[in-house]
């Protein structure tokens, strides 16, 4: 008896369902995804490395005390509300001058929502050089 051989078929790999499955991955990432569009505000940060540059005029100093108390200079506002702090930058603005620099200096224990704030009320003022007042790494800690 006289046996014929098989042919030994190669294994392939099937295309078709591994594409299908990488398109199924593909539509459920991009459906899953979210997008988020964030919004910021220009903000000059100090580095520690670099120098403190002197500038012409003396810039508005914005102090924000532990408790969320907003201060102009050494002044504090009358009323603590958002009006208030709001047209309080808007009229030092117009004193000051239009390219008026603001400095936001806040203590170290006062809740972000109030730096937060000052900025967007900073913004709406017209401000448009905003920094934020730190210390040095090295320099004196309270």
């Amino acid at each position: 008896m006289k046996f014929r051989a098989r042919r030994s078929e190669e294994p392939e790999v099937m295309l078709i369902p591994m594409i299908d499955v990488m398109l199924v991955l593909l539509i459920f990432f991009v459906a899953t995804t979210t997008f988020v569009r964030e919004t910021g505000v220009d903000l000059e940060l100090p580095s520690i490395d670099q120098p403190v540059r002197p500038h012409e005029d003396r810039p508005l100093v914005l102090n924000i005390d532990a408790g969320g108390r907003y201060a102009l200079g050494d002044t504090p506002l009358a009323q603590q509300t958002e009006a208030a702090l709001l047209a309080a930058l808007r009229e030092a603005k117009a004193n000051a001058g239009a390219d008026t620099r603001l400095i936001i200096s806040a203590d170290r224990n006062t809740p972000h929502q109030y730096v937060v704030t000052a900025l967007d009320l900073a913004g709406k003022a017209g401000l448009g050089s905003i920094g934020i007042a730190a210390l040095p790494k090295d320099g004196p800690q309270p």
